[in-house]
């Protein structure tokens, strides 16, 4: 099981892969995306329960890849203060893994420490059907944290 934990603007996600599935290996320049979320409240703030995402090779009907995740919990922290959090106390597991917004650097638990994502996992090639390809969990990341992000402060200044 991997799960990944993401701590922005003070609130801490910690979520649980559910699938995960490479369908077609094809690098068709017509690819779309579609994206599925399902929210509920926490302290009065929508936040993210699970999510889907999907690419698609040109005209949709083709999916190249799947995933989807379950959120396991959602800690809203008020008031909203960067100083008040610390890696240390987000608990992690070995395995997780940590977007670090800051350093804009992915950090993986292994074996007591927060090491760099290129350290613990598994480099491939893009041809390469095994393994992890760390571009491609940057990439993967770094849209879902911003994508997250931009709801749930859009959210926030609603319910203000």
């Amino acid at each position: 099981e991997l799960r990944e934990v993401y701590q922005k603007y003070g609130s801490t996600w910690r979520m649980r892969r559910v699938t995960h599935q490479v369908l077609n290996a094809s690098n068709d320049p017509e690819e779309t995306f579609e994206q599925e979320w399902d929210w509920h409240a926490v302290n009065d703030i929508l936040v993210p329960k699970a999510y889907s995402y999907r690419k698609l090779l040109g005209n949709g009907e083709v999916t190249k890849f799947e995933r989807t995740i379950e959120f396991l919990d959602t800690q809203v922290n008020v008031p909203i203060d960067v100083a008040e959090y610390s890696v240390g106390s987000l608990g992690l597991a070995e395995g997780d893994i940590l977007n670090d917004e800051r350093a804009k650097r992915v950090k993986i638990q292994s074996e007591g420490n927060l090491l760099p994502a290129e350290e613990v996992l598994p480099i491939t090639g893009h041809s390469g059907a095994s393994g992890w390809d760390v571009k491609w969990v940057l990439a993967g990341n770094a849209l879902f944290v911003m994508a997250a992000t931009l709801i749930v402060a859009f959210n926030r200044k609603r319910t203000a």
